[in-house]
């Protein structure tokens, strides 16, 4: 069976700058067998692709969940030291003052915001840029769930949430996450439960 594979920033480099691979598989298979698959197709796949995060038609997979025929399955290399339709996604700079006031209501007490910007260092080394890159239907959803949870599980918080993808040079505001709420407890816990579980998936 054919099955479409999408590569994503230092995977794709492995294969020679490919972003759409084809993968002979028989019959149905499993995404540890997708992995061994296309580790013999391109052998440059190596060690990274084993570790990568795998998602199936736009849901996280683990290895053992099965892979069909037609399916298009993400390979996303382990993350880095890393809307109701509201733009959770951006090329463009980010307004943090902006999306603040765009949260606010007038029975908000709370007002918290977390800024995440592009350093100079990473792990001893020097950086100049970053390159975010993001599979944007899943990210789309995955960040509109983790916008769902916030304002379900916090009473009266109203959150926003936008990342930018694309070069960003150091200082660039790369994610900002708003919490409002009625009073600050709330406020603060939703602020930094968003921006963990944006880490974390």
């Amino acid at each position: 069976m054919l099955v479409e594979v999408l590569l994503f920033a230092s995977l794709r480099e492995e294969v020679g700058s490919v972003y759409r691979v084809e993968v002979d598989a028989a019959g149905e298979t499993t995404v540890a067998e997708l992995r061994k698959a296309l580790e013999a197709a391109h052998p440059a796949f190596g060690r990274m692709g084993r570790k990568a995060l795998v998602a199936v038609n736009e849901t996280w997979a683990r290895d053992r969940d099965p892979v069909r025929e037609g399916d298009t399955v993400a390979l996303v290399p382990p993350r880095g030291g890393g809307v109701s339709r509201m733009a959770y996604l951006t090329r463009e700079p980010i307004d943090p003052a902006a999306l603040l006031a765009s949260a606010r209501r007038d029975s908000d007490g709370g007002l918290t915001i977390f800024v995440g910007a592009v350093r100079n260092h990473h792990e001893g080394r020097t950086v100049d840029h970053l390159i975010y890159e993001a599979y944007e239907p899943m990210a789309e959803r995955e960040l509109g769930r983790i916008h769902a949870s916030l304002e379900n599980e916090y009473p009266g918080v109203r959150a926003v949430i936008q990342h930018r993808i694309g070069t960003l040079r150091i200082g660039d505001v790369a994610v900002v996450v708003v919490a409002a709420a009625p009073h600050r407890e709330e406020a603060f816990a939703a602020c930094r439960a968003g921006i963990e579980r944006i880490k974390a998936s």
